[in-house]
């Protein structure tokens, strides 16, 4: 059940996000979403570990660690997105080519895929296997449904419309 309210959540607030986004809303409004965001993610993740009482206080120690660098990245990406998304709007206001670099969305999927790694090992050495890769398979879970939910309220590139499907 709780996952269906995440979801829900998810959903909702990325809907408002990029309703945000679209408004040119400010960066306090924008950070309060995120915040509701983090708050949902951690409350599934705490319910879904079954850490024991030894476990808990290093996973969450090296959790904000992990979410602390999470979001530098997440944030590189937003520019990265909303410089396409300014490409996208001279595409369609001006009839200009866009100049879409991919490489540095490539760059980007690099360094999270070695952020990830690196927090994998550390609790994996500092707690143990089991929990390490029990907290990968939820923030991947999670990390999807956000993905999926952005993914579904962006247009197409050099369409204009939402995927079809």
């Amino acid at each position: 059940m709780k996952n269906l309210f995440f979801a829900i959540t998810v959903i909702f607030i990325s809907g408002m996000f990029n309703g945000l986004r679209a408004q040119n809303a400010s960066a306090s409004e924008l950070e309060m979403y995120k915040s509701i965001l983090n708050m949902e993610k951690k409350a599934v993740i705490k319910e879904n570990m079954k850490l024991k009482e030894g476990e808990s206080e290093v996973f969450w120690k090296i959790y904000e660690e992990y979410e602390a660098e999470r979001n530098q990245v997440a944030n590189e990406k937003i520019k990265i997105l909303n410089g396409q998304l300014e490409e996208f709007v001279k595409v369609t206001e001006e009839g200009k080519t866009p100049e879409y670099d991919m490489n540095k969305l490539f760059e980007l999927q690099k360094k999270t895929l070695k952020m990830k790694k690196k927090f994998y090992n550390k609790m994996r050495k500092e707690i143990s296997p089991e929990i390490a890769a029990r907290f990968y398979q939820l923030d991947e879970y999670l990390g999807t449904i956000i993905k999926m939910s952005i993914l579904d309220n962006t247009p197409l590139i050099g369409e204009g419309k939402k995927v079809s499907y």
